[in-house]
């Protein structure tokens, strides 16, 4: 809308002077509540961040908390159960165990004669292992690798051959290792 100023009268120039003077005032007024609006946005936004960055914070220390309770559970629960099984044995094996003993040599000198064969009766090998694993893991979706291998030491496993015959276990894939020192079954 086009006005020719010089046509009109001085009251309508001062009417026309004061409608725009309050256009430019509500227009600062708008800018003036956007800046605001825009500020209290920012605000509740960095509150938002700062409150959601405590959280994670706390669900962090939380989550180890409960990694080192179960941990610490399965731990106790492994020496309990390792103890209840060797009172166990204690209580249903025969005072006399004279000939078992006599029954290890004989499969000693065969591994001499077969080769790899005769090993798989051998605790260490990755078959026993496994079978004793999954024996150990029956009704568990995890079990820790502290748990693990205190049950393994339990039947018989040593330390350095223990160690091997995991690893090789998670290189076939029968085996996987999850973050936080745990194993779960493969999909063999």
């Amino acid at each position: 809308m086009n006005i020719d100023i010089s046509k009109l009268s001085a009251k309508e120039l001062f009417e026309l002077a004061h409608q725009k003077e309050l256009e430019e005032q509500r227009q600062a007024e708008l800018h003036e509540r956007m800046t605001r609006l825009r500020q209290q946005q920012e605000d509740l936004v960095a509150e938002f961040k700062a409150q959601l960055t405590k959280l994670d914070k706390e669900i962090k220390h939380l989550q180890q908390q409960r990694d080192r309770l179960v941990e610490a559970h399965d731990l106790d629960l492994a020496k309990l159960e390792g103890e209840l099984e060797s009172t166990d044995r204690q209580l249903t094996s025969p005072p006399a165990a004279t000939k078992p003993a006599q029954s290890p040599p004989a499969p000693e000198t065969a591994p001499a004669q077969g080769g790899d064969k005769p090993e798989s009766a051998n605790p260490g090998d990755p078959d026993t292992l496994f079978e004793q694993i999954r024996e150990l893991m029956r009704g568990r979706e995890y079990i820790s690798e502290t748990l693990l291998k205190e049950k393994l030491r339990g039947k018989g496993n040593t330390g350095v051959n223990l160690g091997k015959a995991l690893e090789q276990l998670v290189k076939d894939r029968r085996l996987i290792r999850k973050s936080g020192g745990s194993y779960v079954l493969g999909k063999k």
